[in-house]
């Protein structure tokens, strides 16, 4: 009878942990779940401190990705997103140019008209005044910031995805208001500008 490997939990300064056998050299081996600062966890097979064979890095709200690893390096996997959706790097169709529909719209269908989705979920979160819905949290436009949902800095946005973030993602409804106000007023100060130099000019 095969004797069951002994469990160790280990606790790491980046604030990572670490359960499961270890081998003789203390290194992280055979079946363990590695937990990250953020919440993340991969539960997976070890070698030499490695993720190394059939593994499954956890977001619970987010995704799974399932995958295979050797030493470290993710060589082949698959991504689930939290309400189903299965991720694929070719011929990705979801939410493009062809096809608008969210994947519960994909699922349950097109609700009437006037009741339609603005986001995945119904009702929409609430955006925070001068933020944009990422879907991976708030962005700060002002700071430049990607927050989570409780307000915590998740990372710093490069301008090239910033630029993204402001051309399509969607913003607070009174800051959305007060910006088509803002571009009424433009228009109307160019419209009276034109008209004046093309009456001066007569």
């Amino acid at each position: 009878m095969l004797k069951k490997p002994k469990t160790h939990t280990l606790s790491f300064p980046t604030g990572s942990s670490y359960t499961g056998p270890l081998d003789s050299e203390g290194k992280m081996t055979g079946f363990g779940v590695y937990k990250f600062p953020n919440g993340n966890e991969y539960r997976g097979y070890f070698k030499n401190g490695f993720f190394h064979g059939r593994g499954m890095m956890i977001d619970e709200k987010k995704f799974k990705m399932c995958g295979y690893f050797i030493n470290g390096k993710c060589n082949e996997y698959d991504i689930f997103f939290g309400d189903g959706l299965e991720f694929r790097e070719n011929n990705w169709t979801y939410c493009s140019e062809v096809d608008r529909r969210f994947w519960v719209e994909v699922n349950q269908g097109i609700p009437p008209v006037g009741e339609g989705f603005l986001t995945k979920e119904k009702p929409s979160r609430i955006i925070p005044r001068g933020h944009y819905d990422t879907e991976e949290g708030f962005f700060d436009a002002k700071t430049g910031y990607l927050m989570d949902v409780s307000g915590l800095r998740i990372r710093h946005v490069c301008p090239d995805e910033r630029k993204n973030i402001l051309k399509h993602c969607r913003m607070n409804q009174i800051d959305c208001d007060i910006n088509h106000e803002i571009m009424k007023q433009k228009e109307k100060i160019v419209a009276s500008t034109d008209s004046w130099i093309s009456t001066d000019t007569e």
